[in-house]
């Protein structure tokens, strides 16, 4: 592959994070909002379900929606720490940034993972498989594309 078509990729990759960092600033925006709101019964009865057979009791609702709200400002916080670093590893074409948030999210995801197996609550093992698919690799190619001798800023 050229250089001028890895440029290319470098920038569709590097598009590709930014969109996913701001997607996941505008989701945790709008979850403190509309964590209660009736079209988001099916997702809480998918985790209830991983801790009360008959139906929660409405105070684990109440308690479900109030974390799902907190989490949205955990969800805004880490997604601006997404765009920073991936606007550095732009920038300064920095595989220690590429490195950091492939890093993170290995971190996360299997535990993320086992956490939501142990209480039955598979809907979130696959937000989080879909979640690792679409960002690790681009993140792989970003750290590959810019460890190349010829990518480096001399």
């Amino acid at each position: 592959m050229s250089n001028t078509q890895l440029q290319k990729w470098r920038l569709i990759l590097v598009t590709w994070m930014i969109a996913a960092a701001l997607v996941h600033l505008l989701v945790g925006l709008l979850m403190p909002w509309l964590a209660a709101a009736p079209w988001t019964d099916a997702y809480h009865q998918l985790i209830e379900a991983g801790f009360w057979r008959e139906g929660a009791p409405s105070a684990a609702r109440a308690q479900q929606v109030w974390w799902m709200g907190i989490f949205g400002a955990t969800i805004q916080s880490l997604a601006v720490c997404m765009l920073v670093l991936t606007l550095v590893g732009h920038f300064h074409r920095s595989r220690l940034a590429w490195g950091g948030l492939i890093a993170s999210i290995i971190l996360w995801a299997p535990q993320d993972m086992a956490i939501s197996l142990q209480a039955g609550v598979i809907v979130n093992v696959w937000i989080d498989a879909i979640a690792v698919l679409l960002l690790v690799p681009p993140l792989g190619m970003l750290w590959w594309i810019d460890g190349k001798p010829a990518n480096k800023f001399v």
